[in-house]
């Protein structure tokens, strides 16, 4: 039974820091379902709810490349600690996608 992964390489902090994607595309699954939920559909619901999806997809996506940046794929300790206590937050809140962005750490040029 072997394995691509060396023995060992999956230490508990990649783990979570791989977790944290995991969560990050938690919130923005449930913006989608938020989103489908409330939204007002014509006979174009279609491509309506294409457009939700796409926009939501990007914002995440996004979101993801600001998180590996800034947490240097969890090398940084001092960032992975502030994105751990933002994503949390996300998971325990109600907030908008704005209020969500908003909140987002910000990098510090030392």
């Amino acid at each position: 039974d072997s394995s691509w992964a060396k023995e060992g390489a999956h230490t508990d902090r990649m783990l979570r820091h791989v977790q944290r994607r995991f969560d990050i595309s938690e919130f923005f699954a449930r913006q989608m379902r938020t989103a489908l939920n409330a939204y007002k559909y014509t006979d174009d619901y279609n491509n309506e709810a294409m457009q939700a999806a796409t926009i939501l997809a990007q914002e995440r996506n996004a979101m993801l490349l600001t998180y590996e940046d800034q947490t240097k794929h969890s090398d940084d300790y001092k960032y992975q600690k502030k994105w751990d206590a933002y994503i949390a937050d996300l998971l325990n809140s109600n907030y908008t996608l704005e209020e969500a962005l908003a909140k987002e750490p910000k990098k510090i040029v030392y």
